[in-house]
């Protein structure tokens, strides 16, 4: 059961990785993959059948060919479904067959001998990781580390193969709905890291017992941090736990009810080396809500503090708490914040406190405790993600930090599975693409043509398009080779799916002059120019026609983004730049030492 969640969570999530598909479905006893695309996939928000059908259609190692079935059709939501996949996926809204059938090479028989046995220290997750770094074949017989007892380890040949992954998590489960029903990484054995104890979230013991060494789990090098929860009430987001308040990264944060009420939620350090907190509130432009005050208690004191707009900006308020040991901030007020979207989210909680701790995961030690120097040994981890059009989720982590002790110094091969982050930078992903252009400071989660040069690329078929909720603030930033023309020509959708910007502010060296984009029944329109513009330019949009969507994901209503498919008249400086060197160091490291890739 634990396996097949495991694949179905990574297929909810637009995680999965297909080269563990025929593996996996061999060890489920499956001779055929069936892919059904006439489903009512609005009900639950579950994958996109377009998309989905797309992926499995691939060429795919251990897959026979694609055979259809069912005259096509178009897959048509009975509600509205307007998020990132429907504006940017162009296989969204085409012809698909009711059914896909791939039928799996050489599917395991029911019953066989071999020669070759594959221990796996993890859970179902490890096993789909496993299988997808081509440690599993789905055909040799697999059985779990914390499923022997002491006195079948020392009957294992000699060439049995040992897979230590970093799966079997200490975290609990929801069954709520069909997706974000993991938490977050917790520190092993039977506690639960100081978390309100909800009856609703049931841990699903794949193994019997707790003890730390055959889970994998979270350590800290520096204060430990602990809340009373993080995220919504109906979803487990472990991307707003209370580490995420120690990271030193702003755009990361603790978040707590998005819907009710967070009076007495609290976030505990465990100890300060400073005596201080810099308390800085979540970065993201979503945000409408901002707490106003709040009580800090150390070593038998209680404070009171009020927070203000210096909270909302780097590096925060500071607040001096002297004592000894663990500080606790607990949330006593909130407001809506003086530049509140009109729609966005309602979560509260901090993106920084001051301390700095680095989260690592412990893999467990089942398997490397018993290993030795001849050892077949391979150990596989993967950086726990979600699918990046998902506005609503961002990834869990945001780097891969693992600690382990092998049984003896060696040199080990590394094979790493490098993925475009597709919510980098303008100036990341440009560079990617070997021209440098145009910037903005945001755009649509997840879609990387949504960037801000496609408004400059000549293309009707790119735009750059902000994010849902907050068009009002988005930003290009542009280089320019010669001074503009007096007259600008804006072209925006008109399809009823985009909000319509209605005024631009624009800054360049010379000053600033506020714009009108007048309304026009085909898209385009003629933006007059005070003057000319030269060098360095920033376009802020600061008008908007609104046009609102139900969130399919809440129910929420939210302002739908805006969208500039082309904008005439000023002629970018793009640079071009040399491909990245063959060798990156810069990218892992294993005990301080930099590793090539």
């Amino acid at each position: 059961m634990d396996l097949l969640y495991a694949l179905d969570n990574n297929i909810q999530a637009g995680t999965l990785d297909t080269r563990a598909v025929a593996p996996v479905a061999r060890l489920l006893g499956a001779d055929t993959v069936w892919v059904s695309n006439d489903m009512t996939f609005e009900r639950f928000r579950t994958p996109r059948p377009e998309r989905f059908s797309d992926d499995l259609s691939a060429d795919i190692a251990g897959l026979g060919p694609v055979r259809s079935f069912g005259p096509p059709f178009v897959s048509t939501p009975s509600i509205p479904m307007l998020d990132e996949e429907e504006l940017s996926d162009r296989l969204i809204g085409t012809d698909i067959a009711p059914v896909l059938l791939r039928s799996v090479d050489e599917p395991a028989p029911m019953a066989s001998t071999t020669e070759r046995l594959v221990v796996v220290d993890g859970s179902g997750d490890g096993v789909l990781a496993a299988a997808a770094a081509g440690w599993l074949t789905g055909r040799e017989p697999m059985v779990y580390a914390n499923d022997l007892d002491p006195s079948q380890w020392s009957e294992l040949a000699d060439d049995t193969l040992f897979v230590v992954t970093d799966s079997n998590r200490d975290r609990t489960l929801q069954w709520r709905s069909s997706q974000d029903t993991i938490g977050m990484t917790e520190q092993g054995g039977s506690g639960t890291d100081g978390l309100r104890v909800d009856p609703q979230n049931q841990r699903l013991a794949v193994f019997d017992g707790d003890e730390v060494s055959t889970q994998t789990h979270t350590v800290f090098d520096g204060p430990i941090p602990t809340a009373s929860s993080y995220g919504e009430q109906f979803a487990l987001l472990p991307e707003y736990r209370a580490a995420m308040a120690v990271d030193g990264d702003p755009t990361t944060a603790w978040l707590v009810s998005r819907v009710g009420l967070p009076f007495g939620e609290t976030i505990t350090i465990s100890d300060l080396a400073d005596d201080r907190l810099q308390l800085l509130q979540p970065q993201d432009p979503q945000q409408r809500l901002m707490i106003t005050a709040v009580e800090i208690e150390r070593s038998g004191t209680t404070t009171s503090v009020d927070l203000g707009a210096e909270s909302l900006v780097g590096p925060g308020q500071l607040v001096e708490v002297p004592g000894d040991g663990p500080v606790t901030v607990r949330i006593t007020g909130i407001a809506e914040r003086p530049d509140a979207p009109r729609t966005g989210t309602y979560f509260v909680g901090f993106a920084e406190l001051g301390p700095l701790s680095t989260e690592y995961l412990q893999l467990p030690t089942t398997t490397l405790d018993r290993a030795e120097t001849d050892t077949r040994l391979a150990i596989v981890m993967q950086r726990e993600r979600t699918r990046s059009t998902n506005r609503w989720r961002s990834d869990p982590e945001q780097s891969l930090r693992r600690q382990f002790d092998l049984p003896a110094a060696a040199e080990l091969p590394v094979e790493v599975t490098i993925r475009a982050h597709r919510r980098a930078s303008d100036e990341a992903l440009d560079a990617l693409a070997g021209r440098v252009g145009p910037t903005s400071n945001r755009r649509l989660a997840g879609v990387p043509a949504a960037r801000a040069g496609s408004a400059f690329d000549g293309d009707p078929s790119t735009a750059w398009t902000t994010p849902f909720s907050t068009a009002l603030g988005s930003t290009i930033q542009v280089e320019l080779a010669a001074p503009s023309e007096d007259v600008l020509r804006i072209v925006q959708p008109n399809d009823g799916r985009h909000s319509t910007i209605t005024e631009l502010t624009i800054t360049d060296a010379a000053g600033t002059q506020v714009a009108a984009v007048p309304s026009s029944t085909d898209g385009a329109s003629s933006i007059t120019l005070a003057r000319p513009l030269a060098g360095s330019v920033s376009m802020v949009i600061s008008g908007v026609a609104s046009v609102d969507t139900i969130d399919r994901r809440f129910g929420d209503v939210v302002e739908l983004p805006a969208s500039i498919i082309e904008l005439d008249g000023i002629e970018p400086a793009w640079s071009t730049i040399a491909a990245a060197d063959a060798c990156r160091t810069d990218l892992l490291e294993l005990d301080g030492r930099p590793i090539g890739l």
